[in-house]
């Protein structure tokens, strides 16, 4: 496929507050993605105020183009959050970035910040 390879939505959304401890952020990208540039290095959820990468375990859906990125545990309440997906690393070909099912790389490094709240998706309102 030709042209370029990009993110067309996220979640949470950029900015997001009040985001649940539990959350599963994903991105979608507007095409298949090469499931092996999918790593800890190329997508990392992290903590904003320390840089510190969350352990995550990543999920590609194939009829979506979407990857979940599940962290270990529940996030901390009322932190900010850093979501970023490695785009084209000219200056850094080995760490290539995330790529798409014909290997080109996404065109731009993505992020988001979003902040969580006190809650989780099953507590008690």
């Amino acid at each position: 496929m030709a042209g370029d390879f990009y993110v067309v939505e996220s979640y949470p959304n950029n900015l997001a507050s009040g985001v649940y401890r539990d959350v599963v952020p994903w991105v979608k990208f507007n095409r298949p993605v090469n499931t092996t540039t999918v790593n800890d290095t190329t997508v990392v959820l992290a903590e904003s105020s320390t840089i510190e990468a969350i352990p995550c375990t990543y999920t590609y859906y194939e009829d979506t183009y979407k990857i979940a990125i599940r962290p270990s545990g529940n996030l901390k309440s009322f932190t900010e959050y850093t979501l970023f997906v490695a785009g084209e690393q000219e200056d850094y070909e080995e760490f290539g970035g995330v790529r798409d099912v014909d290997n080109n790389p996404l065109e731009n490094n993505y992020v988001i910040i979003f902040y969580t709240g006190d809650k989780t998706s099953t507590s008690p309102t």
